[in-house]
């Protein structure tokens, strides 16, 4: 033996590796790289679905607003054609047509006024649902990247790519990817844990 003394190799690999950073040996076995499809994750997150109820009870009550006042334009509408008819009348007096000519012209201002406000309101209406749904979709897309940060440090990944994007041409960004690398699932699971 020579006097010195044989150390297994296992332990000489141990001792070289055991003042080595996680992150050189992360480095050593390559980076682990995963994909998710935040189209899916979007559409399958509980609280994109209680954001989707959200937006069409307001829906329906602008429907219903808006309803409201083109039954009052009709209403309105049919009193001035009564009018017209008896402004035609040659049974009455020239006086009364006169009045009847003046309430006419009364109820036709009117009309145009509550025709011009059910516009106003309608564009008002419309640009409300739009900043809404962009507002709410913001805030879950942020969300949702948040939590896919979250679970891509616990899990130990590197990198986490999106394999629902497409790039400028309309081509996936992704043109392939082994399905084991896709975390899609256990995303959506994860995220929806706390859904009521």
């Amino acid at each position: 033996m020579n006097g010195s003394v044989r150390i297994p190799l296992i332990l000489l690999a141990l001792a070289e590796t055991a003042g080595t950073s996680p992150r050189v040996i992360a480095q050593e076995r390559g980076p682990r790289i995963v994909v998710v499809q935040l189209d899916r994750v979007f559409n399958e997150f509980y609280k994109t679905k209680l954001a989707g109820a959200q937006i069409e009870t307001r829906k329906q009550e602008i429907r219903e607003e808006l309803k409201a006042r083109e039954t009052q334009l009709v209403a309105l509408d049919k009193e001035l054609s009564e009018l017209r008819v008896q402004i035609n009348d040659t049974a009455l007096s020239d006086e009364q047509r006169g009045q009847l000519r003046e309430t006419a012209a009364d109820k036709q201002l009117r009309f145009n006024e509550m025709q011009e406000q059910a516009r106003q309101v309608a564009e008002l209406r419309n640009k409300e649902l739009e900043d809404m749904s962009r507002r709410m979709r913001r805030g879950l897309v942020e969300e949702i990247r948040e939590a896919v940060r979250e679970f891509a440090r616990v899990q130990g990944y590197d990198a986490v790519f999106d394999a629902s994007g497409q790039t400028l041409n309309g081509v996936e960004a992704l043109i392939y990817f082994d399905d084991k690398l896709d975390i899609t699932d256990r995303v959506i699971e994860t995220m929806n844990r706390g859904a009521k």
